[in-house]
């Protein structure tokens, strides 16, 4: 699947890659949807076109791993391993996931 797959806007995108898939994440956005922004493995600048951000209510929240995150990341995998938590993810695209 690609971003040209997804037709519907979506509340949550997670996206990892930046540069050009950050821009596409956020035109994947519903209004007053948020873009969680998770890492940057392109190493590349996103460029936004001229009024990309002006207009609908949207949020781009940048996410830093400030503390040691290992022991609770154990138990969520645990978590899901088990059954007892089943993660919804309405689409998956190379580099992000969309949730409705």
């Amino acid at each position: 699947m690609s971003s040209d797959d997804v037709k519907e806007p979506g509340d949550i995108v997670v996206e990892s890659v930046g540069e050009v898939d950050l821009v596409t994440a956020w035109s994947l956005l519903a209004p007053g949807g948020s873009l969680q922004s998770v890492g940057w493995t392109s190493g590349e600048s996103a460029v936004f076109p001229p009024f990309t951000t002006v207009g609908t209510l949207k949020t781009l929240v940048p996410y830093v791993n400030e503390f040691v995150a290992a022991d609770d990341l154990a138990e969520l995998v645990r978590l899901v391993a088990d059954g007892a938590r089943v993660p919804e993810i309405g689409r998956r695209v190379p580099g992000m996931a969309v949730f409705d």
